[in-house]
């Protein structure tokens, strides 16, 4: 599907980087939310129902981001720390 014209050509960047920081404050301010996130150690993150291709993959990057900042440094594993 093609973009109006008028559309940042950055958007897809842009709003990616949005949801990274409302995500970023949600665990940081929601202790119960961050613990269940880490409790997912390392495994893979999944939305295989998501049908919006672009926030599929986007929202699994994010939630190990945030997943891998939320960790002590001294806790992250070879990969992680990279």
């Amino acid at each position: 599907q093609a973009r109006h014209p008028f559309f940042r050509a950055e958007w897809d960047g842009l709003k990616a980087e949005v949801m990274y920081r409302v995500s970023r404050a949600k665990f940081i301010q929601n202790s119960d939310s961050a613990s269940e996130l880490l409790a997912t150690g390392e495994a893979a993150i999944k939305r295989p129902d998501d049908p919006d291709g672009f926030w599929a993959l986007w929202n699994c990057y994010i939630m190990k981001r945030i997943r891998i900042e939320l960790k002590p440094p001294a806790q992250r594993s070879q990969t992680e720390a990279a």
